[in-house]
């Protein structure tokens, strides 16, 4: 027999672990629904290295996972990330593939981009010192699921934020990326869908050259009671 739509399973399982304290409605449970099958919510991107040279593109493989609890089903994302950087502003393209465990037709696709602005880069000591960076990223992407049968349409305004610490051969940021986001999911003629506030934090490690980054960090789309995402990377520049 066929699975649940992909929304009401999702609406079903969030009032079972949330109910009877929380009062939060379908549209929420489908907006953080949405937004964690989008990789603006279902992995966690780290800002790059701050370069004062001429910027390089970069390639990022993003990882997430998250269950609503022990023995629940896992769902994992995987993103591939481009960025193209022109001046201070950076062009990315993504996509990325969602899968659940003893589910076979409940992932899918998403695939979308944005920008990134580098609003600020501030030495905190000497030439090569730790450095403050903080950039604007708006991004939206859409997707689908089960089959066709559920579409995602997500957009969303986040600041990236980070310090970069040199130390030794290689250097360490730790990063926060808060956010606010839009998320819609479609299914069986209807949608629901709102805004939420989203905090991506973790920690970056790369080469003193910036070619190669990986981090590991959590994703979280603010809802009582809801899981959040743990998530890691990999970036490339060439």
């Amino acid at each position: 027999m066929r699975p649940l739509p992909l929304l009401l399973a999702v609406a079903l399982r969030l009032v079972l672990v949330a109910a009877p304290a929380s009062a939060q409605s379908l549209d929420e449970f489908g907006a953080w629904s949405a937004l964690v099958r989008s990789p603006i919510g279902g992995v966690l991107s780290a800002p790059g290295v701050a370069e004062s040279a001429t910027p390089r593109r970069a390639l990022t493989i993003n990882g997430g996972t998250w269950r609503f609890g022990p023995g629940d089903d896992e769902t994992s994302n995987i993103a591939a990330t481009m960025q193209f950087p022109a001046g201070r502003i950076a062009v990315v393209l993504n996509g990325m593939y969602t899968s659940v465990k003893d589910c076979t037709d409940c992932g899918g696709y998403s695939i979308g981009g944005g920008v990134v602005y580098a609003l600020s880069s501030t030495p905190l000591g000497g030439e090569n010192g730790a450095r403050l960076d903080i950039a604007i990223q708006p991004s939206a992407n859409f997707g689908t699921f089960v089959d066709g049968d559920v579409s995602v349409v997500t957009a969303a305004l986040s600041v990236p934020v980070s310090l970069s610490v040199p130390l030794g051969p290689v250097t360490l940021r730790p990063f926060v990326t808060p956010g606010y986001g839009y998320g819609s999911l479609s299914a069986d003629g209807e949608s629901y869908g709102g805004t939420r506030a989203l905090l991506g934090y973790g920690i970056a490690v790369a080469n003193r050259s910036g070619s190669l980054q990986v981090h590991i960090g959590t994703m979280e789309v603010r809802l009582d009671e809801a899981p959040t995402v743990s998530a890691v990377g990999l970036t490339l520049r060439f």
